[in-house]
């Protein structure tokens, strides 16, 4: 039996790439993952750990621009060996991210015998380069007609590829997970009244303000925590809102494998962000299958099954704060249900699967 050959291109070392990896190779599918040799510049003065669990990696002699927000953009970073290398290894299938990257330009314009996904994971783009709008430009003359299959990350994601001329099926593919390490493991009622903050410490995701709430959290709910995991930029920032509040602990940044024990201790995952961003970390996901009901932007796009255990707010105090004293109180049918809506939705299984009928058509 013939097995797909697939590789997953990215311009820097992700752990989403790794879990999909995962997810495709128990599907069935040969996948491995080409990315740089060089640590994203949002993580390079942090202390954020990544378990390096690639069995099939190919790193890349990669030239960064010295404008670091720059390498999110074609033509940067440079990687001048990557379409010779897929050629060389002899892929059936090449995956890029974003329509704005580099690797979705050059797999595509570069294009071979190879056939291409792009998965469309932000959807949306508000720096400096993109008012500009040549990416968007770029997209539609060079990208999207060469691209064979589109995938999504989440409903906003491809309306932008919509916008940008896709006529093509878009195929939903979440971000997979673990859910038998990341699983319910706590019982509701054994379960301390932690709020958990899982991310980059950084203003765009309003962690001040969930900071700011807990007071009022707190004239409720007298023994609530706010637990915050994570490094960043904005750490010294932080740290000087929350002086004096003994019941706000910074954890730091932990290893995947430490993340199951914090969440099976809380009762609120709090997912916030300025923009319609899924999120294209794996916090939401592993939260969810612990069983830890979300509190999150209403601006965020999920479908219909949100409502089975999510609570939207708007980005004020007091309305962040009071979803987060409805769901510590109300919360326990929504931890079952989180835990269901991630059995059915990000498991390998389910994310291999869809993968797997998406290509189907490419055999």
């Amino acid at each position: 039996m013939y097995f797909l050959k697939v590789a997953i291109v990215d311009s820097y070392f992700s752990v989403v790439d790794v879990e999909l990896q995962k997810a495709l190779n128990l599907a069935g599918l040969d996948t491995y993952v080409i990315t740089s040799n060089l640590r994203h510049y949002q993580y390079k003065k942090t202390t954020m750990q990544f378990d390096n669990e690639f069995n099939k990696q190919i790193q890349l002699k990669t030239h960064e621009f010295p404008i670091a927000g720059l390498n999110l953009y074609f033509p940067f970073p440079i990687t001048p060996d990557l379409t010779k290398t897929i050629k060389q290894m002899e892929f059936d299938v090449v995956q890029t991210t974003e329509h704005v990257s580099t690797p979705s330009f050059w797999c595509n314009f570069r294009k071979e015998n190879w056939k291409t996904v792009l998965i469309e994971r932000g959807g949306e783009w508000k720096g400096i380069v993109s008012k500009f709008g040549i990416h968007d430009l770029l997209a539609k003359k060079f990208i999207l007609p060469k691209v064979d299959l589109f995938a999504s990350l989440s409903s906003h994601a491809a309306e932008y590829l919509r916008f940008l001329g896709c006529t093509k099926n878009i195929t939903n593919i979440p971000n997979p997970i673990d859910i038998k390490f990341f699983s319910l493991v706590t019982p509701w009622n054994e379960r301390k009244n932690v709020i958990l903050f899982v991310g980059r410490l950084t203003k765009l995701r309003y962690l001040d303000t969930l900071i700011l709430a807990m007071p009022i959290v707190r004239r409720k709910i007298p023994d609530s925590e706010l637990w915050i995991m994570g490094d960043g930029n904005d750490r010294d920032y932080f740290f000087n809102l929350a002086a004096g509040k003994e019941y706000i602990k910074f954890l730091g940044s932990k290893k995947r494998s430490e993340l199951p024990l914090y969440y099976n201790q809380a009762k609120v995952n709090v997912t916030l962000s300025d923009r319609r961003l899924a999120g294209i970390g794996l916090a939401t996901e592993e939260a969810m299958a612990c069983g830890v009901p979300i509190v999150g932007s209403e601006t965020l796009p999920f479908d219909e099954s949100k409502k089975l255990f999510y609570f939207a707010c708007k980005p004020q105090p007091e309305s962040i704060a009071d979803n987060i004293i409805r769901c510590t109180l109300e919360g326990e049918q929504y931890s079952r249900m989180a835990r269901v809506v991630a059995e059915n939705t990000y498991s390998y299984k389910a994310v291999g699967d869809s993968y797997k009928k998406m290509i189907s058509s490419l055999q």
